[in-house]
């Protein structure tokens, strides 16, 4: 028995029913056992809008043929008989009413003259009426081209389609010959109503099948999978892309923490400089524009070195003997906390360097002390540089000590000397007039001597400044009065 490919429809099965009717033989037909020789069938299947298929019998002795079959089964009962061993009649089947194939038993039966009956079988099969069932993608996207063909199974091709009711998303179209094509344009959820239909004659099979786009926004994917590195203190710049789906894209941190100093802005730029140094991880997501909104995120990762690790203290003041000190060093970069160390040469007495980078104490003994100062950092591989810094230890503040009021007094036309005297500060010292004018005729030499011969009576005042040798110098000044008698 062969059946049609896919489901089939029914025919309601009946019982089988005697059918026809037995003709005597002619006289003086052969005696003996009857015996069917050939029993088959023109159309052995026959299709679901039914047709006609004839039934050949062949025999030996036989005097009367007949056939049984189902009552919905029409048998031809003009043609029968077994004249010259054969007899042949036509049956025919209507149109199938149900899903499943339908398989009918028809039965051949010759009797010979001396009444003994000999019977042979034979099956006849009719396709059900199949449903098309439409392989199409139900999930679409849009701006992503479509190439569909909607078809069947069953029944025969080739086949042919229309939509009947509802509507096909947007941009999309169906040929007469089932194809569906065109580029989905909107979002949404579409049904359609599409009537298909096989090629049988002289009525084609026809199924209503019910199609449910679900049109889905274009999806969007952030390219970006890796971010350069950047250094502490630097200023730092990277934009962040993404392709698919509706541009703009507007980004945004979703996830873990940039590095203090870096923001990123919605347009995707990622800017800024950084203020600490390590690895920090971030999801950044980008929205599509327009609705629905789709969105897409990624997990970065930015390395962030550690600045170059630089001392900023520059030579500092002097100190003086007896008199409390302290200075802070200072460096940049690296990674804070820092640690100090003196690398060479050594401190004046009274002074210690403490590990967090201050100098502090009371120095003791004069003179000067270079020294190489290191610095390390936090970081992981450390940094570590160096700077080489003098410590002048000197009397302490510089001061002038001469009276502002000289005496004794000058007289008019006899030479007069007298000595300026300062303390403090890094000897030699060296002196000058910063402003105002001492009598004429007088005049103050580098070593702080004030002499000549005043020329004119009266009061003068001027100022003096004196600067020690010391590096970087030190001075003081003092306003002088001199009166010349």
């Amino acid at each position: 028995m062969r059946l049609l490919r896919g489901s089939a429809v029914m025919v309601a099965a009946a019982a089988l029913v005697a059918a026809g009717a037995g003709v005597s033989g002619a006289s003086g037909a052969p005696s003996g056992p009857p015996s069917i020789t050939q029993l088959s069938l023109g159309r052995p299947l026959i299709g679901a809008n039914g047709g006609a298929s004839a039934i050949r019998l062949q025999v030996s002795r036989g005097s009367t043929c007949w056939f049984t079959a189902p009552a919905n089964v029409q048998v031809d009962r003009s043609h029968r008989g077994c004249a010259g061993g054969r007899d042949w009649t036509v049956v025919r089947l209507g149109r199938a009413t149900s899903t499943a194939t339908a398989t009918f038993q028809l039965t051949g039966w010759v009797r010979s003259a001396n009444g003994m009956t000999v019977q042979r079988s034979v099956e006849l099969a009719q396709a059900g009426l199949t449903p098309i069932v439409p392989s199409v993608a139900a999930t679409l996207t849009v701006g992503v081209p479509v190439a569909e063909q909607l078809g069947g199974a069953g029944g025969h091709a080739p086949y042919s389609a229309r939509v009947v009711g509802g509507s096909l998303p947007p941009g999309l179209s169906m040929a007469a010959s089932g194809a569906l094509s065109g580029t989905p344009t909107s979002v949404g959820t579409f049904s359609a109503t599409v009537a298909v239909a096989d090629s049988s004659q002289p009525q084609g099979v026809t199924a209503d099948v019910v199609l449910v786009f679900v049109v889905a926004a274009p999806p969007v994917t952030v390219t970006s999978t890796s971010l350069p590195a950047a250094a502490q203190g630097t200023a730092y710049s990277a934009t962040l892309t993404a392709s698919g789906g509706n541009a703009p894209y507007t980004w945004a941190v979703t996830g873990g923490a940039l590095p203090s100093g870096l923001t990123l802005a919605p347009t995707g730029l990622l800017s800024g400089t950084p203020l600490t140094s390590g690895t920090f991880t971030v999801t950044v997501q980008a929205t599509t524009a327009g609705t629905p909104a789709v969105t897409a995120t990624q997990q970065l990762t930015l390395t962030v070195a550690a600045a170059t690790l630089q001392v900023t203290s520059s030579q500092f003041a002097n100190a003086s003997t007896g008199s409390a000190f302290s200075y802070t060093l200072s460096a940049t970069g690296g990674t804070y906390p820092y640690t100090w160390s003196v690398t060479s040469g050594t401190l004046p007495p009274g002074l210690t360097l403490l590990p967090a980078g201050t100098i502090t104490g009371t120095p003791t003994t004069l003179g000067t002390y270079p020294v190489v100062l290191s610095v390390h950092d936090s970081s992981a591989p450390q940094q570590t540089t160096t700077s080489n810094l003098t410590i002048y230890v000197t009397n302490g503040t510089l001061s002038i000590t001469t009276p502002a009021t000289l005496s004794p007094a000058a007289t008019q036309g006899s030479l007069y000397t007298f000595p300026l005297s300062a303390t403090g500060g890094t000897a030699p010292y060296f002196w000058q007039i910063s402003s105002g004018t001492p009598p004429p005729g007088m005049g103050l030499q580098n070593n702080g001597l004030l002499t000549g011969t005043p020329t004119a009576t009266g009061t003068y005042n001027f100022t003096v400044e004196v600067y020690d040798s010391a590096s970087p110098v030190h001075t003081a000044t003092e306003a002088i009065t001199l009166t010349v008698n």
